[in-house]
């Protein structure tokens, strides 16, 4: 399956969950989620490539899905449970080569 396949399946399901899905440029720095005011939010820079907003949402995925599971796809599961240590943008390290 494609990354954008992918990211249209994660981004269902992040929605499904509760997430209010938001578009914000942050100059290409990443995004994430978050909880305010009892609202699960969750931060997607325009700027990054898809690779990276996949990374994003399944970082929102893998933290979610610890307390509300829900079924998944084999191939998005397979890409939550990769595990993400940290984001950086995969732009931001072939601009830096």
């Amino acid at each position: 399956m494609h990354s954008v396949e992918l990211l249209e399946q994660a981004l269902e399901t992040v929605k499904k969950l509760g997430y209010q899905v938001r578009e914000e440029c942050v100059g290409g720095n990443g995004g994430g989620s978050c909880v305010v005011r009892g609202q699960k939010s969750l931060f997607l820079d325009p700027m990054l490539d898809i690779p990276d907003r996949l990374e994003l949402v399944c970082q929102a995925l893998q933290e979610e899905l610890a307390n509300n599971p829900v079924p998944l796809s084999k191939e998005l599961a397979a890409r939550v449970q990769q595990g993400f240590p940290r984001f950086v943008p995969q732009s931001r390290n072939r601009d830096a080569a």
